[in-house]
Protein backbone atom coordinates (compact mmCIF):
# COMPACT_ATOMS: atom_id res chain seq x y z
CA UNK A 1 0.00 0.00 0.00
CA UNK A 2 3.15 2.71 0.38
CA UNK A 3 2.82 3.21 -3.27
CA UNK A 4 -0.81 4.06 -3.23
CA UNK A 5 -0.16 6.27 -0.20
CA UNK A 6 2.75 8.22 -1.75
CA UNK A 7 0.53 8.57 -4.98
CA UNK A 8 -2.14 9.96 -3.14
CA UNK A 9 0.29 12.77 -0.87
CA UNK A 10 2.12 13.56 -3.95
CA UNK A 11 -1.43 14.15 -5.85
CA UNK A 12 -2.33 16.39 -2.83
CA UNK A 13 0.45 18.34 -2.70
CA UNK A 14 0.50 19.19 -6.72
CA UNK A 15 -3.08 19.93 -6.27
CA UNK A 16 -1.93 22.41 -4.03
CA UNK A 17 1.22 23.87 -5.17
CA UNK A 18 2.41 22.34 -8.82
CA UNK A 19 5.76 23.42 -9.01
CA UNK A 20 6.25 21.49 -5.70
CA UNK A 21 9.38 18.93 -5.94
CA UNK A 22 8.12 15.57 -4.13
CA UNK A 23 11.23 13.90 -2.38
CA UNK A 24 11.44 9.88 -2.02
CA UNK A 25 13.73 9.82 1.09
CA UNK A 26 15.52 6.66 2.11
CA UNK A 27 18.11 5.97 4.49
CA UNK A 28 21.31 4.48 4.59
CA UNK A 29 22.78 6.99 0.78
CA UNK A 30 26.06 4.51 0.92
CA UNK A 31 24.35 0.85 0.91
CA UNK A 32 24.04 1.13 -3.26
CA UNK A 33 22.20 -2.84 -2.81
CA UNK A 34 19.06 -2.06 -0.63
CA UNK A 35 18.61 1.56 -2.66
CA UNK A 36 18.63 -0.47 -5.54
CA UNK A 37 16.57 -3.33 -4.22
CA UNK A 38 14.16 -0.67 -2.88
CA UNK A 39 14.05 1.67 -5.86
CA UNK A 40 13.74 -1.15 -8.80
CA UNK A 41 10.59 -2.18 -6.99
CA UNK A 42 9.01 1.24 -6.88
CA UNK A 43 10.23 1.76 -10.58
CA UNK A 44 7.80 -1.62 -11.62
CA UNK A 45 5.33 -0.13 -9.70
CA UNK A 46 5.42 3.45 -11.25
CA UNK A 47 6.00 5.38 -8.13
CA UNK A 48 6.33 9.29 -9.41
CA UNK A 49 8.61 11.41 -7.41
CA UNK A 50 10.86 13.94 -8.41
CA UNK A 51 13.86 14.05 -6.64
CA UNK A 52 15.78 11.20 -4.82
CA UNK A 53 16.38 11.95 -1.05
CA UNK A 54 18.98 9.78 0.82
CA UNK A 55 20.04 9.89 3.97
CA UNK A 56 23.80 9.49 5.38
CA UNK A 57 24.76 8.94 9.08
CA UNK A 58 28.62 7.63 8.47
CA UNK A 59 29.29 7.31 12.70
CA UNK A 60 27.08 5.59 14.38
CA UNK A 61 28.53 4.40 17.73
CA UNK A 62 29.21 0.83 17.29
CA UNK A 63 31.20 -1.78 19.87
CA UNK A 64 32.48 1.21 22.06
CA UNK A 65 33.17 3.38 19.53
CA UNK A 66 32.16 5.62 16.00
CA UNK A 67 33.67 3.81 13.13
CA UNK A 68 35.52 5.47 10.30
CA UNK A 69 33.11 8.00 8.30
CA UNK A 70 35.40 7.82 5.08
CA UNK A 71 34.12 4.36 3.61
CA UNK A 72 30.25 5.51 3.78
CA UNK A 73 31.20 8.59 2.93
CA UNK A 74 32.89 7.70 -0.14
CA UNK A 75 30.34 4.87 -0.78
CA UNK A 76 27.72 7.64 -0.74
CA UNK A 77 29.52 9.68 -3.01
CA UNK A 78 30.28 6.71 -5.99
CA UNK A 79 26.89 5.68 -5.89
CA UNK A 80 25.32 9.27 -7.10
CA UNK A 81 26.04 8.34 -11.16
CA UNK A 82 25.13 4.81 -10.77
CA UNK A 83 21.43 5.97 -9.30
CA UNK A 84 21.39 9.26 -11.43
CA UNK A 85 21.84 6.65 -14.56
CA UNK A 86 19.20 3.90 -13.28
CA UNK A 87 16.56 6.22 -12.03
CA UNK A 88 16.52 9.30 -13.79
CA UNK A 89 16.14 11.09 -11.03
CA UNK A 90 18.28 14.08 -9.61
CA UNK A 91 19.58 12.88 -6.12
CA UNK A 92 19.69 15.46 -2.81
CA UNK A 93 21.52 14.21 0.72
CA UNK A 94 18.90 15.48 2.56
CA UNK A 95 19.83 14.61 5.90
CA UNK A 96 23.63 14.28 6.95
CA UNK A 97 24.90 13.92 10.45
CA UNK A 98 27.60 13.02 12.48
CA UNK A 99 28.81 12.93 16.10
CA UNK A 100 28.34 16.51 17.97
CA UNK A 101 31.43 14.95 19.77
CA UNK A 102 33.57 14.38 16.90
CA UNK A 103 33.77 18.33 15.17
CA UNK A 104 36.74 17.80 13.28
CA UNK A 105 35.75 14.59 11.48
CA UNK A 106 32.44 15.08 10.58
CA UNK A 107 33.87 18.55 9.17
CA UNK A 108 36.57 16.45 6.85
CA UNK A 109 33.29 14.75 6.13
CA UNK A 110 31.13 17.09 4.74
CA UNK A 111 34.38 19.13 2.82
CA UNK A 112 34.96 15.10 1.49
CA UNK A 113 31.16 15.38 0.06
CA UNK A 114 31.49 18.94 -1.31
CA UNK A 115 35.00 18.31 -2.63
CA UNK A 116 33.52 14.95 -4.43
CA UNK A 117 29.85 15.84 -6.08
CA UNK A 118 30.71 19.79 -6.45
CA UNK A 119 29.69 19.40 -10.49
CA UNK A 120 28.35 16.10 -10.37
CA UNK A 121 25.48 16.10 -12.62
CA UNK A 122 21.94 15.29 -11.42
CA UNK A 123 23.24 16.15 -7.57
CA UNK A 124 21.28 19.25 -6.00
CA UNK A 125 23.11 19.45 -2.39
CA UNK A 126 23.62 18.74 1.35
CA UNK A 127 21.11 19.09 4.47
CA UNK A 128 22.88 18.73 7.33
CA UNK A 129 20.16 17.59 9.90
CA UNK A 130 19.21 19.32 13.47
CA UNK A 131 22.81 20.78 13.28
CA UNK A 132 21.63 23.61 15.87
CA UNK A 133 20.58 20.49 18.35
CA UNK A 134 22.54 20.10 21.04
CA UNK A 135 22.75 16.87 23.60
CA UNK A 136 22.33 18.88 26.72
CA UNK A 137 19.46 20.69 25.75
CA UNK A 138 17.57 18.21 23.95
CA UNK A 139 19.49 14.71 23.78
CA UNK A 140 20.59 14.51 20.37
CA UNK A 141 24.19 13.59 19.62
CA UNK A 142 24.45 14.27 16.08
CA UNK A 143 24.13 18.48 15.86
CA UNK A 144 26.25 20.99 14.82
CA UNK A 145 26.43 23.47 17.36
CA UNK A 146 27.89 23.79 21.05
CA UNK A 147 27.27 25.96 23.55
CA UNK A 148 24.58 27.81 21.38
CA UNK A 149 26.98 28.48 18.80
CA UNK A 150 27.88 26.46 15.39
CA UNK A 151 31.07 24.17 15.51
CA UNK A 152 33.62 23.99 13.25
CA UNK A 153 31.78 21.26 11.35
CA UNK A 154 29.61 23.45 9.17
CA UNK A 155 32.53 25.41 8.04
CA UNK A 156 32.02 23.40 4.57
CA UNK A 157 28.79 25.58 3.84
CA UNK A 158 30.67 28.66 4.25
CA UNK A 159 32.80 27.65 1.45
Amino acid sequence: QFVSYFHAGREAVKAIFPQAQVILHLNNGWDLQTLNWFLTLMKGRSLDYDILGLSLYPSYWEGGAYPDWKPKVQQFVSNLASLRSAYGKPVMLVEFGMPASQPAQARAALQYLFDNTRGTEGFLGVFYWEPEAEHDRCGYDYGAFSGGKPTEVLEPFGR
